[in-house]
């Protein structure tokens, strides 16, 4: 995936689900001319929210990711907890300014403190693996997979919306709109 925002509506969904693995139900929705958009309705509509929220992920770019898991993440306001504040605030610090090594270094040791239990330590999480290296400082370079990144994403979005379980659905609604909304540069990062 390029840095660059892309359109959901011109972004093919077939090469965006070949970086994930969408789920069998799931990919009996995927035809080959979709476009994300598209695919991202249907998805919406038969309830197959953990494949949507894997393909917003997916489909943003590194820094738009890392920015909407932040975002779903912050939708718990009060329930995020002093650790899960101090991860988001580290997510939104790398936002601003995503060639900062150290800001992103931050962001690991904040996931690490909020847990990975927490959508606010996921997206912290994401933001560290959006590139340079895993290990130490001091140690020889480690990149993350390619995919890390979009896959801590996701995670954040799927636990900020099983936070209240009766709102799941509600939640996942908004952050696929809100996805969309940050692809089409309506939403800022």
């Amino acid at each position: 995936m390029s840095d660059s925002l892309q359109n959901l509506a011109t972004l093919d969904a077939v090469g965006i689900c070949q970086t994930f693995a969408l789920s069998d139900e799931a990919s009996t929705q995927l035809q080959a001319t979709d476009k994300v958009a598209v695919l991202l309705d249907k998805l919406a509509a038969a309830g197959h929210w953990p494949d949507a929220l894997n393909l917003v992920a997916y489909a943003l770019p590194k820094r738009a990711a890392v920015s909407w898991a932040a975002q779903c993440a912050n939708t718990l306001g009060d329930g995020n907890g002093p650790n899960q504040k101090a991860a988001l605030v580290a997510a939104q610090a790398w936002i601003r300014a995503p060639d900062d090594d150290a800001v992103r270094r931050v962001c690991f040791t904040a996931s690490e403190t909020a847990g990975l239990d927490s959508a606010a330590g996921c997206a912290a999480l994401a933001a560290f693996w959006s590139g340079g290296s895993m290990a130490p400082e001091d140690a020889p370079v480690v990149p993350p997979a390619a995919h890390l990144c979009q896959h801590a994403a996701a995670c954040a979005a799927m636990l900020a919306g099983v936070a209240k379980p009766e709102l799941s659905a509600n939640f996942y609604k908004q952050f696929v709109a809100l996805g969309k909304a940050i692809a089409e540069g309506k939403q800022p990062i």
